[in-house]
């Protein structure tokens, strides 16, 4: 049982870091005077949109993640696929 309840605080503090930093993005959009939409989905994806003008909207797709260890440009451009083949 005590498994489960770890299993749901994780994935509770993942989702939380998801929307504190969707909620971080929306600032700094706000703060710029851009028109923006941000879209949050369930697991790790968030969605900006820079216009409320479905015709004219671009759309930036991000998938965040919480991670313990630092990231590198190593560790960024690492060819996972390839790795696992080997």
């Amino acid at each position: 049982m005590l498994k489960e309840k770890k299993a749901g605080s994780d994935t509770y503090r993942k989702y939380n870091y998801q929307y504190h930093w969707a909620f971080c993005r929306m600032l700094d959009e706000h703060s710029e005077g851009n028109e923006y939409a941000i879209f949050v989905e369930e697991h790790e994806d968030v969605t900006l949109a820079n216009s409320l003008n479905g015709a004219s909207a671009l759309f930036e797709f991000n998938q965040i993640k919480e991670i313990a260890s630092k990231s590198t440009i190593t560790s960024l451009t690492k060819d996972k696929e390839k790795q696992a083949h080997h």
